[in-house]
């Protein structure tokens, strides 16, 4: 899944990348070393954590389900949920730089899709 999530930002080519540098041509390419780091996007990110695993560089890693009840109220956040708890999420304390936190959303008993932040970057 994350694979395809960076393949996907990758080819569209919405992420932050210097404007006097040329892009690299693959995914591959980039993975390999083929520009700076700093996208501003999961392209940053390399490895998704177990949720008990400490935050690292280049991590992206699921809230655990008390820190879900705690940032959202409930155990399954909406999609609205998450988009109402902007503040609170960088108020609980973001990740450390170069990481990311992320939880699965929900409609119902159905998962939607993923919230995801953090700092990749300057």
């Amino acid at each position: 899944m994350l694979g395809d999530l960076r393949r996907q930002v990758f080819d569209s080519g919405q992420y932050y990348w210097p404007p006097d540098l040329v892009r690299p041509t693959s995914l591959e390419e980039f993975d390999s070393g083929g520009g700076p780091r700093g996208t501003h996007s999961v392209l940053d990110v390399t490895v998704v954590l177990h949720p008990e695993d400490e935050d690292g560089w280049g991590t992206l890693r699921p809230l655990t389900g008390a820190q879900r009840v705690e940032l959202f109220g409930i155990l399954d956040p909406t999609r609205a949920d998450f988009e109402r708890s902007e503040d609170a999420r960088w108020d609980a304390g973001p990740p450390m730089t170069w990481c990311g936190w992320a939880v699965a959303l929900v409609d119902g008993s159905d998962v939607i899709g993923t919230g995801i932040w953090g700092f990749s970057g300057d």
